[in-house]
């Protein structure tokens, strides 16, 4: 279980103090996808950078199955954060790497050999159906295949948490719809427990267990999509993803 407890976050800009987030609580159970959506600003990539230890909150606690995140030390939190795969919007690529280097890069980083490493980019290659595109540039790719590399690279060295930031929202439909079956192939196949942020509601319905809605940095309505179940207030997120059936 990931836990997010009474979470605060501020910023400096221009001067000025901005509440990025405020006494934000989550719960991610394990093995399911959990989605965070709500429009730009609203403090969902804030969530992904505190849930990967890039950044520390003011107050509450970041609790993974007991571990209290915002408290490690660097050696502590560089373990913590190879239990984790992330996924940037902007894919986040080395241009002059091949495909298969690319996903290879963490066992590199890593120290596994290199013909350890070819073997296994191969066969995550082979699951995400990009292995004839091996020896192809990042360049020569289209925006949904660079992001199935992307997602390749970050399930290679199995991690537990995977954390996606508006993994579909530069995508046309077509395009959205083949990653949405690929995550959730990688949830079912290797019980992995996904977090989701998005503005994307077409894809937070088809793939999300749960989804919590954020706005202004509040957590302002919780949704069970499978059980259909009507939790605390709602708006017009909550028609969106349920139907008008379940408002």
């Amino acid at each position: 279980m990931i836990k997010l407890e009474n979470i605060s976050k501020k910023y400096t800009a221009h001067n000025k103090e901005v509440v990025a987030l405020k006494d934000v609580e989550i719960k991610i159970k394990k093995g399911f996808i959990t989605g965070i959506v709500g429009v730009s600003g609203a403090g969902k990539s804030t969530i992904l950078d505190l849930m990967a230890g890039l950044i520390k909150p003011e107050n509450g606690l970041i609790n993974v199955d007991g571990l209290i995140i915002n408290n490690l030390n660097k050696n502590e939190l560089s373990n913590y954060q190879k239990r984790l795969g992330i996924v940037f919007q902007d894919y986040n690529l080395l241009e002059n790497l091949t495909v298969l280097d690319n996903v290879a890069m963490p066992l590199k980083l890593n120290g596994i050999k290199k013909e350890e490493r070819i073997k296994e980019a191969l066969t995550v290659l082979e699951f995400i159906g990009l292995s004839h595109e091996k020896e192809s540039y990042p360049s020569q790719l289209s925006g949904g295949q660079r992001q199935r590399v992307a997602i390749a690279r970050a399930i290679i060295n199995k991690p537990e948490i995977l954390l996606l930031d508006e993994i579909t929202s530069a995508l046309d439909q077509e395009n959205a719809n083949i990653i949405i079956k690929l995550l959730l192939r990688i949830n079912q196949e290797f019980n992995m427990t996904i977090l989701l942020v998005s503005h994307d509601l077409l894809t937070i319905k088809k793939i999300c267990n749960n989804v919590y809605i954020i706005k202004d940095g509040i957590i302002n309505d919780y949704i069970e999509i499978i059980n259909n179940s009507k939790i605390s207030e709602t708006f017009d997120y909550r028609k969106e993803i349920l139907g008008s059936d379940y408002v």
